[in-house]
């Protein structure tokens, strides 16, 4: 459901440690492909606390695997850790900083003998994910060490793990900078610390020891220190329920010279690089107006404020950028317009035709995540913050007046006035679409029945079904050696892995053609052409209005 997530070598991170490929190999696996879901929090109206901080688990695996006739190896200990590091430009002055968040880690610690073949060592994380930290009484642990594609037993020095109990754990605490002062601590059995969601943490690390039951002249020690990393992919996402997001806003008004006016918004896949449709309804401009020009821009706001600095004192580094999603006509220049700038609608008090009202839409798309970035959610603590809002603008002029509306010493075409429309937004990540949250029809499939003409398995049999559920999909790793030395057969595997050839996310909003995602919005006009009036307006008459907005498509 989430390969749009698997990097270029599939849906699992590979990397080799410094002993070559003859060496230990480890991998990282963690479920969605390194994606975490940050929903919106529940605010708590009657009480009066404010958002309800979610506990944030991080689930995975590491697999080690050793190759035949390598030999066992013992190692000290083996430790996974979630690290979050912010690098930010302060400017001139400043320079680059680096800061870390927060660490937390969890470690097993002892003299941990490594079989031949594959290995895995299970962990449970409860991250502070951007500053929401975990309950006090929940606890980072390892729930289980086991040797994988052997049916032999495991040998009696290999640790079996469960769930450790709260008294057998011991916590260590320190900051990120070193410093004490700084340093988180598990409170008693009988207190609970309250959350502090308006600072962010340094690292925990929970630890424990097994007795050593080797010698040193039966296994050898692994030389230095082996290491591979995961990146983990943060997803926003406002639905509550991790569903698809829909767009349905307005904003309406009245001003002098247009009258009443009405933009609508609709879009039923609301997320970064989606499509939105766009509504525009002038019903009853002053018959001395002239509508030059309409369009809908999306501003990206960024506000970025160093972890070194006091937020409550320290003015944020703020950014906009202005993505256009729509426009209707040709912008008229800053200077007076005349008689012969192109317009939409020119009223017959204006030299003009048009009566009646302006009704017109059209299909705009946001920018992909190369350059558009999802909304920060509410109570999130994170050294940047990104929000968003809609901005439609509509150009205009009254016949014989300046922007405020007195009249002009010469009679003619009126100073140019503009109409400016926000419309505040939250943009989800551009990973919440149909294909990804929603679960497929069967119909929409073809299911292969054939067995693997390589290992002869039937599909059902070509799937893992030894490691941990909550691992990603991957095929079995137990198969004869003397045939795969890997224990995995290379066409089988073929099929766990995404296509990636061009290196970009295909299953996302930025991955789809906007043909694919406007045929989800039956009701979309595709040419942008107006829509119909609705019933109780005026058609605009044909003549000099549509001459003049010929002649404007020509120039």
């Amino acid at each position: 459901m989430f390969k749009f997530l698997s990097g270029r070598s599939g849906s699992r991170s590979r990397t080799s440690s410094p002993l070559g490929k003859k060496g230990i190999k480890m991998t990282i696996d963690i479920p969605s492909y390194g994606g975490v879901f940050m929903t919106q929090l529940r605010v708590d109206g009657d009480d009066g606390q404010g958002p309800t901080f979610v506990d944030r688990e991080l689930s995975g695996e590491l697999e080690i695997w050793l190759p035949k006739g390598y030999g066992k190896r013992r190692c000290r200990a083996i430790r996974m850790k979630l690290r979050n590091v912010a690098r930010l430009n302060m400017g001139p002055g400043r320079g680059w900083e680096e800061d870390c968040l927060f660490e937390r880690s969890t470690e097993i610690k002892g003299a941990i003998v490594l079989e031949e073949g594959l290995q895995s060592v299970n962990m449970l994380l409860h991250a502070e994910i951007e500053g929401l930290h975990a309950p006090p009484a929940t606890q980072s642990v390892i729930t289980a060490f086991s040797p994988m594609g052997s049916r032999t037993a495991s040998p009696v020095a290999t640790p079996r793990r469960g769930r450790s109990p709260v008294g057998g754990v011991s916590t260590n605490s320190s900051s990120a900078n070193g410093s004490a002062a700084n340093s988180v601590h598990m409170p008693d059995d009988d207190g609970i610390e309250a959350p502090v969601p308006n600072a962010i943490q340094p690292s925990m690390t929970v630890t424990w020891s097994e007795p050593v039951t080797h010698t040193d002249d039966e296994v050898q020690w692994v030389k230095g220190t082996l290491s591979t990393s995961r990146t983990v992919t943060l997803l926003y996402n406002p639905e509550p329920s991790n569903g698809v997001s829909k767009l349905d806003e307005g904003r309406s008004g009245d001003v002098p010279g247009l009258g009443a006016f009405n933009f609508h918004f609709t879009s039923d896949t609301w997320t970064v690089c989606a499509v939105l449709r766009i509504n525009l309804s002038i019903p009853c401009p002053a018959p001395a107006t002239t509508i030059y020009f309409a369009r809908v821009l999306l501003e990206q706001r960024t506000d970025m404020i160093s972890p070194r600095d006091d937020p409550d004192f320290a003015e944020p580094i703020i950014n906009k950028t202005n993505f256009l999603i729509w426009e209707k006509g040709i912008r008229p220049p800053p200077q007076r317009p005349t008689r012969d700038t192109p317009a939409l609608w020119r009223g017959t008090e204006a030299q003009g035709f048009d009566i009646g009202g302006l009704t017109t839409s059209g299909v705009g798309r946001l920018p992909n995540d190369e350059t558009g970035r999802p909304s920060t959610l509410e109570g999130i603590i994170t050294p940047i913050k990104v929000r968003h809002q809609l901005i439609a603008e509509v150009w205009y002029s009254v016949y014989g007046e300046d922007v405020a509306g007195n009249p002009l010493d010469t009679p003619g075409q009126g100073q140019l006035r503009m109409l400016r429309v926000e419309k505040p937004v939250i943009v989800p990540s551009c990973a919440f679409i149909p294909d990804v949250v929603e679960l497929p029809s069967y119909e929409s499939h073809a299911f292969d029945t054939d067995p693997c003409p390589v290992c002869k398995l039937r599909p059902e049999d070509q799937a893992c079904r030894t490691c941990m559920l909550s691992s990603v999909p991957h095929p079995r790793h137990d198969l004869d050696p003397t045939r795969f030395p890997e224990g995995v057969c290379p066409r089988c595997e073929k099929k766990f892995i995404t296509d990636d050839i061009t290196g970009k996310w295909a299953d996302c909003a930025c991955g789809l053609s906007l043909q694919q995602l406007e045929s989800r919005m039956g009701a979309i006009l595709l040419d942008d052409g107006p829509s119909p009036p609705p019933s109780g307006t005026q058609t605009p008459m044909k003549g000099e209005a549509e001459r003049e907005r010929e002649r404007g498509r020509q120039r």
